[in-house]
This record gives structure tokens, C-alpha cells and sequence, in this order.
């Protein structure tokens, strides 16, 4: 589309704007996650405990919650998630074209759920909560 309505310094200066935008918020929630999942213990309140003590997660109750999540779902490879938004924002950042971010997301999800297949098959487990899986729920009820 041929819009001659803004001049083609401001359409540079707001896709400019927009970049930084988007890979500031792709920055803050990587460090976010990583902070919250990091931080993980599994005696703060989450979706399946309940206390009445504060929350021991640097990023207090949403983080705890959502480290809960991720933990439980997909262990140790829930910092893949972060690694992804790592690199999200430096693509946003360096203006790169990262098209398809939700396929991508998509296929980065699938692969926390089959790669531990293999992990299953071969017998790897690493041992950092002894009521969690190490490779999340998802997958072990997959295998």
C-alpha cells in the first residue's frame, strides 16, 4: 500500500519506536520468567499448594504462580521459553524480520513436550525437586 499521508522519515522513526517497544517487552518478560523460575520453590503458594507464609520468589506471587506453571508442566526445559524471548528481542532490537512469532512459539512449546521423549527413552532424569519431574507433567504423561 502507497500511503503518501505520512512522510517517510516518521514511518521510519515509528517502525523504529516499535521495534524498541516490542523488544523491551520481550526483554522484561524474558528476565521476568528467568527471575520467576529461577527463584522456584516449591513450598510457595501455586496452583497446587496453598500457604499462608510470603512468598520466597523474587518476583512475589504472580512470579511463584507462574514458575509453578512452568515447572510443573515443562521442568527444565521451561528455560526455553526464555531463551526464545532472548532471542525475540534482540531480533526486535536489531530490526531483523522475526516473522511467525506464534508458530514459532508454537514449535518451541511441542519441542518442550517431545524432546524429553528421547530423554524418557534413554533413561536421563535429573533429580532438582523429588515430587516434580524433571522433564514436566506433560511429557511424562505423554510417554
Amino acid at each position: 500500500m502507497n500511503n503518501n499521508y505520512f512522510p517517510a522519515i516518521l514511518k521510519d522513526k515509528l517502525a523504529q519506536s516499535f521495534g524498541w517497544i516490542k523488544g523491551s517487552f520481550f526483554l522484561i518478560l524474558s528476565v521476568f520468567l528467568f527471575m520467576a523460575i529461577l527463584t522456584f520453590n516449591i513450598n510457595d503458594n501455586s496452583f497446587l499448594t496453598q500457604t499462608n507464609s510470603p512468598s520466597s520468589n523474587v518476583v512475589g506471587p504472580i512470579g511463584s504462580y507462574t514458575a509453578s506453571f512452568l515447572v510443573y508442566s515443562f521442568g527444565l526445559l521451561s528455560y526455553l521459553i526464555v531463551f526464545f524471548l532472548l532471542v525475540s528481542s534482540y531480533a526486535a532490537f536489531r530490526r531483523k524480520n522475526f516473522s511467525y512469532f506464534f508458530i514459532r512459539l508454537f514449535l518451541i512449546l511441542v519441542s518442550m513436550v517431545l524432546i524429553p521423549q528421547a530423554f524418557f527413552y534413554w533413561g536421563w532424569n535429573f533429580e532438582f525437586y523429588s515430587t516434580i519431574n524433571s522433564w514436566g507433567e506433560i511429557s511424562y504423561g505423554l510417554y
